[in-house]
């Protein structure tokens, strides 16, 4: 339980010849020459070479590029947002499409005032024609003030969890960049927000 897979994504065409392991490490990661990274190559799948350096670990798939926060916490968040922003001037000619910012929580069960707030007036419609709601999903999608949006998604199953997608859609490379850069000094404050609102708490994972 607690937050888990914080990462960034910008969805564009991306250069798979051109963001090797290597290309990854020198323009991401901004490393000198033969710097080791951490590689992680599957064995058991197709799947794409994962690159991870000082708490970010970089996907490069053709239609997405993915930057993991090794540990959910905003500071790593931070820094997979300036590793995407890189990326992003690193080849601004990319085809982009947009970038998002994800922010996930799990927990044993919603608190009551949530799950009040979740009852509907359809749970009791189905209940008279002898239907029982077994799970519930809701998705939210808000306006944010310093651009782009934010998509709220409450799973109430157990385990339950929330995310807030915060996104950015736009083919300019230049406000990706600059929306990536900027996040980080709002976004953890916005998302304490949201969370209260919701009776929740996105309490970072602490080293033991």
């Amino acid at each position: 339980m607690g937050p888990h897979d914080w990462n960034v994504v910008v969805a564009a065409s991306w250069n798979t010849a051109i963001l090797t392991p290597a290309g990854v490490a020198q323009h991401l990661f901004q490393l000198p020459p033969s710097t080791p990274v951490n590689l992680q190559v599957p064995v058991d799948r197709l799947a794409p070479i994962r690159v991870g350096h000082e708490g970010c670990t970089v996907v490069v798939e053709a239609h997405q590029l993915i930057v993991g926060a090794d540990e959910p916490t905003f500071a790593a968040l931070s820094t997979a947002c300036e590793v995407a922003a890189r990326a992003v001037d690193y080849l601004p000619h990319t085809p982009f499409r947009a970038a998002g910012i994800n922010v996930r929580c799990r927990y044993e069960q919603l608190p009551n005032e949530l799950l009040a707030l979740l009852e509907c007036g359809i749970d009791d419609h189905l209940a008279n024609h002898e239907f029982t709601v077994d799970t519930r999903e809701v998705r939210l999608s808000l306006a944010l003030e310093a651009g782009g949006g934010l998509n709220v998604h409450l799973r109430e199953t157990e385990p339950a969890s929330v995310l807030l997608n915060y996104h950015l859609d736009t083919t300019d490379g230049q406000a990706l960049a600059r929306w990536l850069q900027e996040s980080p000094k709002w976004l953890p404050e916005h998302a304490a927000s949201v969370a209260g609102a919701l009776y929740l708490q996105f309490e970072e994972r602490q080293d033991d």
